[in-house]
């Protein structure tokens, strides 16, 4: 059985720009130490907006803006295991900014937008708890685990190798009945930690990704319902988002609008339910890739050519998370020698992908990586944070490697 886990909020704020889920008062655990050194130092740096230039020993960006428009929306996020509350400054050189071409009489120059984002494939411990008023399930409580496969519940999670781990409505013993641990004698209640994005807009865009899994056809009677309820106050009101009365045995995106949904976003909470409350059927979940995007649009800022050329630009991850390659853009101001390499969260180089001393020419050049290491050796799904050094500057970028 699924037991209750530690509650911790997190929080999405922002003044200026956004920063992704920057510890408040500790360490952050997902960073290399060797680019965590100077973090602190570099928080009173302030970054210049509308170049999205590439750091100068700053911390790195973690995600990849929503341009309206696009299709493809990029987000990652840092996942605070250690302390109680979660909370995003503005004034961080590190905030990811994309940029998108404008143009007007004084040049051409750039329209920054900003996105926050949480991205949680419940791989390691997070905030999440389990258990709400009302429960009464006497089996198939919510828990975090690898699933083991039934003709109800799934054999894998849906982040896929090397993911393993999800939130499953318990797991039974393997080659047991099918009924042996599905939910039984009532619900059984999943909950998200608080997300504040009380001090982040105005916002553009807001919005929930997860995948779900609901089988309840199995059983004499199905008249059971899986339902997904939102809340904008922490939870003390909620609006349900989604429900369902018959399973598909599958793994099913959904989408919430909460800018739609709640308007002025404020302490954003969600809560998964499964229940058996009538007779006898074989009731199963699954919850995988939580997400949540809050994207920013700040004013346009135009600069002339010669001023937005001036700098060593490296741009932001594409995709980001990635399902194995992604692209960089680095832009040189002249020509110089160049240094890639790719860090593990331990800091350790894992791929060279521009030698020491490598010549370059002025201008914009892509670099991508495959997602394997030095041997050509498949890396684990984490995150990853690429490290270029040129004209005396170190600039990085992060990205989140999924499997």
């Amino acid at each position: 059985m699924g037991g209750a886990r530690d509650r911790r909020p997190q929080h999405l704020g922002r003044r200026r720009e956004l920063q992704l889920l920057r510890t408040r008062g500790g360490p952050d655990p997902d960073r290399p130490p060797a680019a965590a050194a100077h973090d602190q130092h570099q928080h009173a740096i302030s970054r210049h907006r509308a170049g999205d230039r590439g750091h100068r020993h700053t911390r790195s960006s973690l995600g990849d803006a929503h341009i309206p428009g696009e299709r493809r929306t990029h987000h990652v996020g840092d996942h605070d295991r250690d302390r109680e509350s979660r909370r995003v400054h503005g004034e961080h050189p590190g905030a990811p900014v994309r940029q998108h071409p404008v143009s007007s009489p004084a040049g051409s120059g750039t329209h920054a937008f900003d996105v926050a984002s949480v991205y949680e494939p419940f791989e390691t411990a997070g905030g999440w708890t389990v258990g709400d008023v009302g429960d009464a399930a006497t089996s198939g409580v919510w828990q975090r685990t690898i699933p083991l496969g039934t003709v109800a519940q799934p054999d894998a999670d849906f982040t896929g190798a090397p993911g393993t781990a999800c939130f499953v409505t318990q797991n039974g013993t393997p080659g047991g009945d099918v009924g042996e641990a599905d939910v039984d004698g009532g619900k059984t209640t999943l909950l998200s930690p608080v997300f504040d994005l009380s001090s982040g807009g105005p916002y553009v865009k807001v919005e929930a990704h997860y995948r779900r899994w609901y089988s309840n056809h199995l059983g004499s009677e199905l008249d059971d319902a899986w339902r997904v309820d939102a809340s904008n106050n922490g939870g003390a009101n909620w609006t349900t988002v989604e429900t369902a009365s018959l399973g598909d045995n599958r793994w099913t995106p959904v989408s919430v609008n909460l800018l739609a949904l709640f308007g002025t976003p404020n302490q954003v909470r969600f809560r998964f339910v499964a229940e058996d409350q009538g007779a006898g059927s074989i009731v199963e979940a699954a919850v995988d890739e939580f997400e949540l995007i809050a994207a920013t649009q700040p004013p346009v800022a135009v600069l002339p050519p010669a001023v937005a050329s001036s700098a060593v630009e490296l741009g932001p991850a594409w995709p980001n998370p990635a399902r194995g390659a992604a692209s960089f853009v680095m832009t040189l101001p002249r020509p110089a020698t160049v240094s890639v390499v790719v860090l593990d969260p331990q800091g350790r180089t894992v791929r060279r992908l521009v030698r020491d001393g490598t010549p370059w020419g002025a201008g914009r050049q892509t670099l991508r990586w495959d997602g394997r290491g030095e041997s050509g050796q498949r890396l684990a799904a984490g995150i990853y944070l690429l490290r270029a050094v040129v004209l005396g500057q170190a600039l990085e970028r992060r990205l989140v490697l999924l499997y």
